[in-house]
């Protein structure tokens, strides 16, 4: 019984480092502190006389990191407990 409680609390304290490894890294779309369009410099003068305005710039990376790590995490943990798992 001891050594049922102490493998469940190592693969606890396994998956909790490997959901804050994971997570530690900022999402590159919440790393930035003002838009593009806050720059200066950047802004188009009003009633641009050249023509049409030019076509917004390449779309921001959405962030998943930590739902993803609680997933992989989940499915590590299911994994370790099926290799474990004595056949009967």
């Amino acid at each position: 019984m001891k050594n049922r409680i102490k493998h469940f609390f190592v693969t606890l304290f396994f998956i909790a480092a490997l959901v804050l490894f994971i997570d530690i890294n900022p999402a590159e779309a919440q790393y930035r502190d003002e838009p593009d369009w806050g720059r200066q410099g950047t802004a188009q003068p009003a009633g641009n006389p050249s023509g049409p305005p030019l076509p917004p710039g390449a779309p921001q990376q959405t962030p998943i990191g930590g739902g993803l790590a609680l997933l992989l995490a989940a499915g590590g943990a299911y994994a370790v407990k099926k290799l474990k798992q004595k056949p009967e």
